[in-house]
């Protein structure tokens, strides 16, 4: 299951940059969390 703390962040982030057009972190770091993110997915997505 993905925590949703980063979930949130996630949100978070999506939403400075893609609505406010004002990110609060650099695109490298978005992308760890993303890719973070998706290897949890998949992770458990695998050990159902």
């Amino acid at each position: 299951m993905t925590s949703p703390t980063s979930l949130e962040s996630l949100r978070q982030h999506n939403y400075h940059y893609h609505v406010l057009d004002a990110p609060i972190i650099s695109d490298g770091k978005y992308n760890r969390l993303l890719n973070k993110l998706k290897q949890i997915e998949v992770f458990d997505s695998n050990n159902l």
